[in-house]
């Protein structure tokens, strides 16, 4: 027999996350979503889907890259699935340049040990088409998965007895003024 089944939006942002601005410090890119300890909604087979878009400003002549990440644990916490390093057009400033981030994470295990597979896609308004090498990774990173672009794995020794923060991190590798991220839309949905 099917399993029954629903979609359950958990959290929708409907305020900007704080910009994260000329910095190379991995931070938040909106406000932590919290499980509590032994959450009855994280189980083997939940998959949680999460949807994210925000706009980018890079500087022209040392722009950079963008990495992002969605971490169990807060923003110090386990990696469970991450983008390539994003390297935007070096011949021009970008401003307010839309993208999107999106993940699907599924249960696998739970317990002290527990473990979750993560995969998502990303998409950038811009790419660098400087070197091929260059657009070949920026392409490359239209799925990501634990390890960055293109490396799917399964991430163990995840505690799901204590309470996790489940949050989504941007870093860039220049603190350049103004070098910038905001989060707008963020959307995360409990596939049952």
């Amino acid at each position: 027999m099917p399993q029954q089944s629903y979609y359950a939006p958990l959290v929708v942002d409907i305020a900007d996350g704080t910009q994260i601005l000329n910095t190379t410090t991995e931070t938040i890119l909106f406000p932590d979503y919290q499980f509590a300890a032994n959450d009855p909604l994280i189980r083997p087979g939940t998959a949680i889907r999460i949807q994210c878009y925000f706009d980018v400003s890079f500087v022209i002549t040392t722009p950079g890259t963008l990495t992002m990440r969605v971490r169990w644990g807060g923003v110090g916490g386990t990696a469970l699935a991450a983008t390539g390093a994003y390297a935007p057009d070096p011949t021009a400033a970008l401003a307010n340049r839309s993208g999107k981030l999106e993940a699907l994470i599924v249960v696998r295990s739970v317990g002290t040990a527990g473990s979750m597979f993560a995969m998502g896609t990303w998409q950038m308004n811009d790419f660098d088409d400087a070197s091929a090498t260059t657009l070949q990774g920026n392409l490359a990173m239209g799925s990501f998965g634990s390890a960055g672009a293109n490396t799917p794995a399964v991430v163990a020794s995840l505690d799901t007895t204590t309470a996790k923060a489940l949050s989504v991190t941007a870093t860039f590798s220049v603190a350049t003024a103004t070098t910038q991220i905001t989060g707008h839309n963020r959307i995360i949905e409990s596939l049952q």
